[in-house]
């Protein structure tokens, strides 16, 4: 961490900023949404391996996504400034935002589920799902939701015959 200028810093506010951080050599899921989207993105590929062969685990993987991801689609997202009591600028912090979460949790499952008909159903539902609890998207994200629907419509017309 960085405090400037760092001339003004009384050794009480120095105790004050060590004592806001744990550190240790684990990613936590409460520290870490990232960390616990991965993990549970990594028990669904796995589950879609030719060893294991075990659709209903990741589909199990995708209703949990869904269900946190129509949760994280009521809530404002944090932004990445912080400011004190004074309204100052205080700190930048990198945030993970609905699309990273979105994009992190289903875009390897479609991936690696894109043999398997039943995940690939279960992705659309969820996607239907979640869709419906986005009230609150602005224009452009809309229109970015519709190009992508209108991309994946457009593939599952095209016949698989069509280059014969």
């Amino acid at each position: 961490m960085l405090v400037w200028p760092g001339n003004k810093v009384a050794d009480q506010l120095v105790k004050r900023i060590n004592s806001a951080f744990a550190l240790g050599n684990p990613r936590t899921p409460g520290q870490d949404i990232e960390f616990a989207v991965n993990q549970l993105v990594e028990i669904a590929i796995q589950a879609l391996s030719t060893g294991v062969n075990d659709p209903f685990t990741t589909m199990t993987c995708v209703d949990h996504f869904g269900s946190v991801l129509c949760r994280l689609a009521q809530r404002d997202m944090p932004s990445p400034y912080r400011y004190d009591h004074q309204d100052q600028l205080r700190v930048i912090t990198p945030v993970f935002t609905f699309r990273d979460v979105t994009d992190a949790a289903l875009n390897q499952i479609r991936q690696y589920g894109r043999s398997s008909t039943a995940v690939t159903i279960r992705l659309l539902e969820t996607i239907a799902e979640v869709a419906g609890s986005l009230h609150r998207l602005e224009d452009e994200d809309r229109q970015e939701v519709e190009k992508r629907f209108q991309s994946a419509n457009q593939l599952l017309s095209e016949s698989p015959d069509s280059n014969l």
